[in-house]
């Protein structure tokens, strides 16, 4: 059984690509679902080529979208992570991406948001 840490609040209001705020690499990034099938959006920009892994933490199912910089769709995942947490691992070349994360039943929930290049 995993381990997993306290998530406090969160502070981003990034509930759409317009407002997607910036991944940020090595740090357990908290997300609370406030509302039913709320998402919650996250850019990353790769400067060469990259493996980008990303993954959620915690005790809630999601669901998560890796889309490039023109909204098209490049992978998604339910649950490749641990105890039915997304998580993505994909080869990325220099641009923007975009990350969306949800529940998959559609409801609220907290975890934790972890992100690595390799």
């Amino acid at each position: 059984m995993a381990s997993f840490e306290t998530v406090p609040e969160d502070k981003e209001r990034n509930t759409d690509r317009s407002r997607a705020a910036a991944l940020r690499l090595g740090e357990a990034i908290p997300v609370f679902l406030r509302t039913a099938n709320e998402s919650r959006w996250y850019r990353y920009q790769v400067s060469g080529s990259a493996v980008l892994i990303v993954q959620t933490r915690g005790d809630t199912d999601t669901i998560m979208i890796l889309y490039d910089s023109n909204g098209n769709v490049i992978t998604e995942d339910d649950d490749s992570g641990e105890d039915y947490n997304a998580m993505i691992s994909e080869r990325l070349n220099a641009g923007t991406y975009f990350i969306e994360i949800k529940q998959y039943s559609g409801e609220m929930g907290r975890f934790t948001l972890h992100a690595e290049t390799r």
